[in-house]
């Protein structure tokens, strides 16, 4: 999701979306506004796309239990959602630039395509 709209917003001005991209696109603006996100001028929605889901790892009322099986994820979603906001961070300081972040999230070749 992140990629696509950073593709987006890296297109040349005027550039025309399908109906299908309009659609998603309205739908990502929608479930911002719900959640009472706000988009600043000059902030990206890439960048604000990641924040959000950086906070959903980051609560604990989502991911914290009771169970010893949950430790793990208890010690993996506060350093997802650091790597997200970092990530976020970078979209909005380097203007088209290859990220040095993605790096963290791709998947190796070695396994494979679905």
């Amino acid at each position: 999701m992140c990629d696509w709209l950073r593709s987006i917003e890296n297109d040349p001005p005027g550039t025309m979306l399908g109906k299908e991209e309009q659609k998603a696109l309205g739908l990502v603006k929608e479930l911002l506004s719900e959640a009472d996100i706000s988009i600043r001028d000059g902030e990206k929605l890439s960048a604000a796309t990641l924040k959000v889901w950086a906070g959903t790892f980051d609560d604990v009322w989502v991911w914290g239990s009771i169970f010893p099986c949950m430790q793990a994820v208890n010690i993996v979603t506060p350093v997802l959602a650091k790597s997200l906001r970092r990530f976020a961070e970078e979209i909005q300081s380097d203007e088209g630039r290859e990220s040095r972040i993605l790096d963290t999230f791709r998947v190796p070749s070695t396994y494979g395509t679905m």
